[in-house]
């Protein structure tokens, strides 16, 4: 009796064992072509890297992102069909799709093929695209109603809508479009209250309706959360009518967003601004060498050479700068300015200071040799150069940008040794050998030497 029972539970043993293998056999098959999709769609990601090309392959980045969007759509896509419960496939061909309108027409017809096989051909290719894209969207927001990625998608879709329609929409679809792009907005940051790029998409909505004072406030949170977005807002602003309140919002008693707007205008070369800038996060930071390096970048790029040394020797009569290091650089920068305005007895001495202060500073040892050749003092910088030529290894002196060589040549041409200048002039060719000056310089010398 004993021995029945434990057979038949053997028995259903087995038959449980069999019914669960199979079952996640099934699963695995099911789900083996969604695993292989998304395996392929990490690999297809635009950061892949070079070593991955093939040989001699002679693509230009552009065919090779469109072919990498091709291929990514076309998976995405299989994984809408094999899976329709899942809205990331939904959201990933939305993804891809949206970046479809910065291409030409061709390549949007092309991938409009994938999206739709059976689409009409005469139709406007942008239409077809921002149709099929919404109905992804919307495909995904049943299936998931609180991704607010659906939501992003759907605003950045509104945008693209009105760009292409915005020479024949009337001003009350626009007015409509823009209310549902707002609606969209709202509902994504209360899933996601914290994503910088909605933010930032929130400002760009109030900016176009004219509330600057919420635009401000949502610019200034996304800058907060992503300081990378700086120059896209920037940009977004600067041409718009409420642009300086707008600004004055976003930066109010904010150093760090000061400066970013400062490097926005010196990317744009509008230094007179950028330098207003600058001085205000200079007078607001507590470590003023961050912004005064800034300032001393903008005056080396718009000539001003008097105010670097102002602004330089103001950083030390104020006691803005404590470390060696510091006042190395600020000496440095005083140095440049002195000999440019053609101070060199004053420019050697700052020069001096900066190598006193940083000796690890190679820079600092070539701007003294430089200043002793200019002044007539060979032999100070023959002493000053064979210094870095012994504290420096090749790999530091050839990564710092200087060609110790060159100066050497030139020195030792001016003290008429024509052997060893031909031989330092053919060594500073050696490191940059497209210079024509120093090969006019070789071929001069070589006269000399038969």
């Amino acid at each position: 009796m004993v021995f029945e029972i434990r057979n038949r539970f053997f028995l259903l043993q087995i038959l449980l064992t069999t019914l669960l293998a199979i079952s996640l056999g099934y699963y695995s098959l099911k789900h083996l072509t969604a695993s292989f999709i998304n395996l392929r769609l990490k690999i297809l990601s635009p950061q892949e890297e070079e070593s991955k090309k093939k040989p001699n392959q002679k693509k230009s980045p552009l065919q090779s992102h469109f072919k990498k969007l091709e291929e990514s759509l076309s998976l995405a896509r299989m994984g809408c069909v094999k899976e329709k419960d899942n809205p990331f496939y939904c959201l990933k061909v939305s993804e891809l799709g949206l970046e479809a309108f910065s291409l030409s027409p061709d390549e949007k017809l092309r991938l409009m093929e994938i999206l739709h096989p059976h689409a009409p051909k005469r139709m406007d290719e942008d239409q077809m695209l921002i149709r099929e894209i919404f109905e992804l969207l919307y495909s995904s927001l049943v299936l998931n109603p609180s991704n607010f990625r659906s939501l992003l998608y759907l605003t950045q879709l509104v945008e693209i809508s009105l760009n292409f329609a915005k020479d024949f929409i009337d001003l009350d679809s626009m007015k409509d479009a823009h209310a549902l792009s707002g609606h969209y907005i709202e509902r994504a940051l209360k899933l996601n209250p914290s994503h910088a790029q909605l933010n930032s998409l929130a400002g760009k909505y109030f900016l176009q309706m004219r509330e600057a004072e919420k635009a401000g406030q949502y610019f200034r949170k996304a800058l907060d959360l992503n300081r990378n977005l700086s120059a896209t807002i920037f940009s977004e602003i600067q041409y718009e009518r409420d642009r300086e309140e707008v600004i004055d919002l976003i930066l109010e008693n904010k150093p760090e967003l000061q400066s970013l707007y400062g490097d926005f205008l010196f990317d744009s070369k509008n230094y007179e601004d950028a330098e207003e800038y600058f001085n205000e996060n200079f007078r607001l930071s507590r470590d003023r060498m961050a912004p005064y390096r800034k300032l001393c970048q903008l005056y080396t790029a718009s000539g001003k050479n008097e105010e670097t040394r102002i602004l330089s020797e103001r950083m030390l009569k104020e006691g803005y700068v404590k470390k060696a290091e510091d006042l190395s650089e600020v000496y440095y920068h005083i140095a440049s300015a002195m000999e440019k305005s053609g101070d060199l007895h004053g420019a050697i001495e700052a020069a001096q200071k900066a190598v006193e202060n940083n000796g690890q500073e190679i820079r600092n040892h070539y701007q003294l040799a430089r200043l002793h050749l200019k002044n007539g003092e060979t032999d100070l910088a023959l002493s000053r150069l064979q210094v870095i030529l012994r504290r420096f290894d090749r790999k530091t002196i050839r990564e710092s940008g200087i060609n110790v060589h060159l100066l050497l040549g030139e020195a030792y041409e001016k003290k008429d040794d024509i052997l060893k200048a031909y031989e330092e002039y053919n060594k500073a060719l050696k490191l940059n050998p497209d210079n024509n000056e120093i090969r006019k310089k070789i071929n001069f010398l070589a006269k000399g030497l038969r």
